[in-house]
């Protein structure tokens, strides 16, 4: 590796690994899914196994039991590095500001390897990656995004230097790195197709060797989640908290899906038509990505095979991700939100497939100069991006994020919480943002919809009933606080007081207290 790109990548690690703890000064963020990795994660550290706080989407599952929903890698990885340093939120902070840096390095080596060692291919994808304000605000959120990407990018580069000079040790690496993410995010199933693809397409060794490699990639890859799908079914009667539903995504959903894709490059992008035209030529993009590298799969050329297995990988990762999106939100609730969290490995695989693709072409039609020509355009995105990245790291060091952010810190609903004795039962619709901020466990107000059946919760009168008896006989309260506004199969406020009568016992700025003197 030439030494100027050693320097330059030892410079965007140090830089990234600064913006990452910048940001974060105030903290990390935290989401209602953060507060089951770090529950979960203290639960380890305290003996008890991955039992995190009642999850927050039914109230059937009661605080301490089993993580199901989430596969254990990313909480794991919580607890371990929660071990090294004593306060949880601040090993959360290390620990994402090494997993930023860390995948702005592997997207640089797999830049560089993929592009005849082009310095500003390896440039061009590090910036995309690290310019982009809602990839800094995913890698600075306490989610399992930024370890999945990581173990992904791990997993690919480790196959393309497989398929450039076949070694078992490589091919291990892959295959564990794979497993990693795949007991990341249970999503993690899309990163096999492109493996044993890329392996069965452009290995060079005989049809039984590369069939032998699938197998073994498949089952060092697999093992792992296969362990903790049977022991979730022995535990809790259920793989992943997780049922069967038919719901086909509309034009809405496609429409939702496409647009999370695009705001990674065109932050300032409203047009639902000109998103779509942008969605075309990514398609187009990918489907090149494939083109090329079936055409040119007898490459013997070191940087020309891993360039090939690079364009492979990310063309098959990115179709049989959005298709496993689309599957998954017709077919299984509850369905996942189409944001820009949940598209983001795509993104990252897209910049390295255009990267790849454009040295490729340049190649192909022998113009050096048209390859340094598409790179520098590349810096266009790159530009308008930094400038949304430059402000949304200012707000985000100055006020943090989620339940870490000012609003919540100073919030007076919580600050009431923590003057009630223990002893004192606690009702609420947000007991997530209560635990994260006192350290109590409460309970959540009855479900008029079961989220993870997707249908009415039939016990909800007799749920509603038996909390109003305990108001009543045993004095406990209800804390409803105005900012979480996005459970819409909760009660809403205004349901409370009007239609079942709760009494108020204080209101404040942001919430409201229900209960007797």
């Amino acid at each position: 590796m030439k030494r100027n790109v050693i320097l330059l990548l030892t410079l965007s690690f140090v830089a990234a690994l600064a913006t990452a703890r910048w940001c974060m000064s105030s903290g990390i963020g935290v989401s209602p899914d953060s507060v089951l990795y770090l529950s979960a994660a203290e639960s380890v550290r305290a003996g008890h196994g991955l039992r995190p706080i009642a999850f927050h989407y039914t109230p059937r599952i009661a605080a301490g039991s089993p993580l199901t929903i989430f596969p254990p890698t990313y909480p794991l990885l919580l607890a371990l590095t929660g071990s090294l340093i004593s306060n949880q939120l601040d090993a959360a902070k290390w620990l994402h500001s090494i997993l930023f840096a860390s995948s702005v390095l592997l997207i640089g080596m797999t830049a560089y390897l993929s592009t005849g060692k082009s310095a500003l291919a390896t440039l061009s994808a590090m910036l995309l990656f690290q310019s982009t304000p809602s990839m800094l605000e995913i890698q600075t959120m306490a989610w399992s995004e930024p370890p999945f990407i990581l173990f992904s990018l791990a997993a690919f580069l480790l196959l393309g230097l497989q398929i450039t000079k076949p070694n078992y040790l490589l091919l291990a690496g892959s295959a564990l790195s794979a497993s990693l993410a795949l007991t990341t995010r249970y999503v993690g199933v899309t990163l096999l197709p492109p493996m044993i693809i890329t392996i069965l397409f452009l290995e060079n060794r005989p049809r039984r060797r590369r069939i032998w490699d699938c197998v073994i990639v498949i089952a060092i890859a697999t093992l792992p989640l296969a362990a903790w799908l049977i022991r979730n079914i022995l535990t809790t009667d259920s793989a992943t908290n997780r049922s069967i539903g038919f719901h086909p995504v509309g034009i809405s959903d496609i429409h939702d899906l496409v647009g999370a894709l695009l705001v990674f490059w065109v932050p300032f992008l409203d047009s639902q038509y000109l998103k779509m035209v942008l969605f075309i030529i990514f398609a187009v993009v990918t489907g090149s990505g494939l083109v090329l590298a079936v055409k040119k799969s007898t490459a013997d050329v070191e940087s020309a095979r891993m360039n090939t297995s690079t364009q492979m990988l990310s063309a098959v990762f990115v179709i049989t991700f959005l298709v496993f999106l689309i599957a998954n939100n017709s077919l299984v609730n509850p369905p996942v939100e189409l944001s820009n969290r949940v598209v983001s490995p795509v993104y990252v695989f897209g910049i390295i497939l255009i990267v790849s693709i454009v040295y490729g072409l340049s190649n192909l039609w022998n113009r050096k100069t048209l390859q340094w020509g598409v790179l520098l355009l590349l810096f266009i995105p790159i530009g308008v991006n930094s400038v949304y990245a430059f402000s949304f790291a200012i707000r985000r060091h100055d006020d943090g994020s989620g339940y870490t952010s000012r609003w919540w810190t100073d919030s007076q609903s919580i600050a009431y919480i923590r003057t009630l004795p223990e002893a004192k039962t606690i009702y609420s619709n947000g007991i997530d943002a209560i635990y994260l901020l006192t350290k109590r466990e409460t309970v959540r107000i009855p479900a008029k919809v079961d989220r993870v059946s997707g249908k009415n919760n039939p016990d909800f009168g007799r749920d509603i009933d038996a909390l109003r008896n305990d108001l009543v006989q045993n004095r406990a309260i209800v804390v409803y606080l105005d900012k979480i506004g996005w459970r819409w199969y909760l009660p809403s406020k205004e349901e409370l007081e009007k239609v079942f009568r709760f009494p108020v016992l204080v209101r404040f700025d942001d919430g409201v207290v229900y209960g007797i003197r």
